[in-house]
């Protein structure tokens, strides 16, 4: 097979030394040697930064420009008296739990329609499985073991990593072990070491409760709305970012949650973060992304010096609040929930909202701050305001605020009514009386008629 990669130019030469090393080793147990064509081909990327929240003298750029140079690697996987590598296990025991959280590597080279169909079809499977081995049958523990599949009949089988060599002859493990370090190689992110690089701080290593983590992560959602990595910047830092640093320098509110978390108080954000765990847990899990969270779930913690553990956790809440929503939106859909707009343009008067979603662009022109809400009968509202007048608000909380009606738009089959100078943002009780929208005027008294124009005409 054949694949394009765009390295750092800069860093050319470190990856090629990599991809030597690992092309001499093949070379030596005899496998298929993989090369790699370094052409001349260079391009600029704009790529994200990331930056800490201590004070740094580094440039707080929200993207650098990095010059990349187009290769071309070319190489097989091995194919051992009929049977190839698709998988690599690494078992972990939960004994709690009794049962198994298994790190799934699944080979992305050289696999077809079919054969990448049925390994997504056994993911579930492969990342609770035991680490038996159906080569020996002997049922021991095993930090790793293989998935082998047979080229012509496309049988499957599960070998002990010690086992390989007896089943498929001397060197065999040697040369699968190889095509994974290819396999790692080709899929590797070589902007990491450069985003890594240019953040300024501390890197620090230890295990978070998981519980604890989704917690902070959800406060931290449901006031700033959700920031991924590649969308981050200076002045607006990614979710899984800001989580680090109040774990690692907590601030006044979340030094209260850390405490609460570890004198073992029951508070609803507590709560609602086993509630997100539990609810990731009970996901289908039907690709390589649901199978990693569900693997996590189990564990019961987070390795805060892993970026993909890290990254994937920090986006569990704001998951569930998009899921939320759509069920919401289908709840009303069932329930014939009014999809209409709401008075007309430039009335002024009060309403109960209640908060869904807020989205933050600080890197626009003109910085805003979106707030998506929705009355007692299902009807969609937004405000888009500066974040200098953003009130502090909270997903899943209701409102009363008055409000201008802006006016009326349509986004995929659904009627929103856009707000503009809304004032008066008070929280209130969900089930709380829905006020008027515009109050009765109060009747005005006619003018007195004169004495003289009540006499009759003579």
């Amino acid at each position: 097979m054949k694949k394009e990669v765009w390295i750092p130019t800069s860093r050319l030469k470190a990856y090629e030394k990599s991809f030597m090393s690992i092309a001499k080793k093949a070379a030596k147990i005899g496998a298929d040697i993989p090369t790699l064509l370094i052409t001349d081909e260079r391009k600029t990327f704009k790529i994200p930064c990331e930056h800490q929240i201590y004070e740094s003298n580094a440039p707080k750029f929200s993207h650098m420009l990095l010059e990349k140079t187009r290769c071309v690697f070319e190489g097989e996987m091995p194919v051992i008296d009929g049977w190839k590598p698709i998988a690599k296990l690494d078992h972990e025991y939960l004994p709690k739990e009794s049962s198994f959280a298994n790190i799934v590597n699944l080979i992305g080279m050289d696999l077809d329609e079919k054969e990448t169909r049925f390994v997504a079809d056994k993911l579930n499977e492969l990342s609770s499985c035991a680490p038996n081995c159906e080569h020996c049958k002997q049922n021991r523990v095993r930090n790793q073991t293989f998935l082998l599949m047979n080229n012509e009949t496309k049988e499957t089988i599960q070998v002990g990593s010690t086992c390989v060599d007896d089943f498929l002859g001397e060197k065999s493990l040697a040369e699968i072990a190889n095509a994974f370090d290819i396999n790692s190689w080709i899929t590797k992110d070589f902007d990491a070491e450069y985003r890594d690089d240019y953040s300024s701080g501390r890197s620090h290593s230890y295990s978070v409760p998981l519980d604890l983590f989704v917690a902070i992560a959800d406060k931290i959602t449901r006031t700033n709305g959700f920031v991924s990595v590649s969308a981050a910047s200076p002045t607006n830092p990614s979710t899984a970012f800001r989580i680090k640093t109040e774990l690692l320098n907590p601030s006044g509110e979340f030094k209260g949650l850390i405490n609460d978390y570890i004198n073992e108080n029951e508070t609803d954000e507590l709560k609602r973060a086993k509630k997100i765990c539990e609810w990731m847990s009970q996901q289908k899990p039907d690709n390589s992304f649901i199978i990693s969270c569900i693997s996590i779930s189990k564990k019961g913690f987070v390795e805060i010096s892993d970026r993909f553990q890290v990254g994937v956790v920090a986006s569990w809440p704001n998951s569930m609040l998009r899921d939320e929503e759509k069920r919401l939106k289908k709840e009303m859909e069932a329930a014939s929930n009014k999809n209409e707009y709401f008075g007309e343009e430039k009335q002024r008067g009060e309403l109960k909202l209640s908060l869904h979603h807020i989205y933050s662009d600080y890197d626009a022109m003109y910085p805003y701050i979106r707030l998506t809400m929705r009355d007692q009968d299902g009807r969609k509202f937004q405000w888009k305001t500066n974040p200098g007048s953003c009130p502090e608000v909270e997903v899943g909380k209701t409102y009363t605020m008055i409000g201008t009606i802006k006016g009326h738009e349509e986004y995929n089959g659904e009627k929103i009514t856009q707000l503009a100078r809304c004032s008066s943002i008070e929280e209130c009780d969900a089930n709380s009386p829905v006020p008027q929208f515009i109050k009765d005027k109060k009747a005005v008294k006619k003018p007195r008629a004169k004495e003289e124009d009540l006499s009759p005409s003579l």
